[in-house]
């Protein structure tokens, strides 16, 4: 088949419509993730007060992530994704983070 002017149009249109929906769907993502709520509320979700006080916490007690991943027994790595709040963390690992910073698990989850 010969590719005429209006096939070529047609072929370009049909690829920038699927463009614009590959783009359109990465935003609702991102829109609809907790991690952007947590960003663009002024209210924090509870995951963000959680990384907030951790890190304030870990700080305060002059703590490296390194270090607090360390006494903790998880990853260096993992400890700072919860600090910024991309971690969906569960309560057995709240659990060893506060017990790392030697504080209650209730501290780390009240909002200040």
């Amino acid at each position: 088949m010969v590719k005429t002017g209006n096939n070529l149009r047609m072929i370009i249109v049909c690829r920038l419509i699927c463009i614009m929906r590959i783009c359109i769907s990465a935003i609702l993502v991102f829109l609809l993730s907790p991690y952007c709520w947590a960003k663009l509320s002024n209210n924090l979700t509870l995951r963000a007060i959680l990384a907030k006080n951790i890190r304030t916490c870990r700080k305060e007690k002059q703590l490296s992530q390194e270090k607090l991943a360390e006494l903790c027994g998880l990853h260096r790595t993992y400890v700072g994704s919860v600090e910024r709040g991309e971690r969906n963390v569960s309560v057995d690992n709240i659990e060893k983070i506060a017990n790392a910073l030697r504080v209650p698990a209730s501290k780390l989850l009240i909002g200040k």
